[in-house]
C-alpha cells in the first residue's frame, strides 16, 4: 500500500506531511490475551516544525500514536473511520484467529485509512463513507 516502517508506526511517504499509521496497543493487554487499534494522523511538517519551536519536548518528528500539541489535520483512530466506533481487534495467545485479524486489518486500512490519509494529504476533509 506504499507504507513505509515497523513495528508499530508506519508512514506514506511525503515532503510536506507526517502521514502516519500507528498500532496501538490495548493497556489492558497481557501474555495472554492482546488488542490493538489503529491510529491515523496526518500533520504538516511545516506546523510539526513551528511546535517543535514552541515546545522543545517534542521529537524530530510526530509520533504515530502520540498525542502532541499541534494542529493536526487529521487524527482519528481507525474504526471511527469505518463505522466501528473505537474499534479493537483481539488477538488470541495461541494465534489461532491471527490470520483473519491480518485479513481484516488489512482490509480495513485500504478501505478506509489510505483513502483518508491520502484526501489529507490531498487538502481534502476525509469522509467515512471512503472507500
Amino acid at each position: 500500500m506504499g507504507f513505509r516502517g515497523s513495528g508499530q508506526a508506519y508512514t506514506l511517504p511525503s515532503d510536506t506531511h507526517w502521514a502516519m499509521l500507528g498500532l496501538q496497543r490495548d493497556k489492558w493487554s497481557d501474555r495472554n490475551r492482546l488488542a490493538f487499534t489503529v491510529n491515523v494522523s496526518v500533520v504538516s511538517r511545516s506546523a510539526w516544525e513551528q511546535t517543535r519551536e514552541r515546545v522543545p519536548w517534542v521529537g524530530v518528528r510526530p509520533s504515530a500514536n502520540g498525542v502532541e500539541p499541534v494542529d493536526y489535520e487529521l487524527q482519528v483512530r481507525i474504526g471511527d473511520l469505518c463505522g466501528r466506533g473505537d474499534y479493537w481487534w483481539p488477538v488470541s495467545a495461541d494465534g489461532s484467529d491471527e490470520d483473519s485479524t491480518l485479513d481484516d486489518v488489512l482490509a480495513v486500512i485500504e478501505q478506509y485509512a489510505l483513502p483518508a490519509l491520502r484526501a489529507a494529504l490531498n487538502g481534502r476533509e476525509h469522509s467515512s463513507d471512503a472507500g
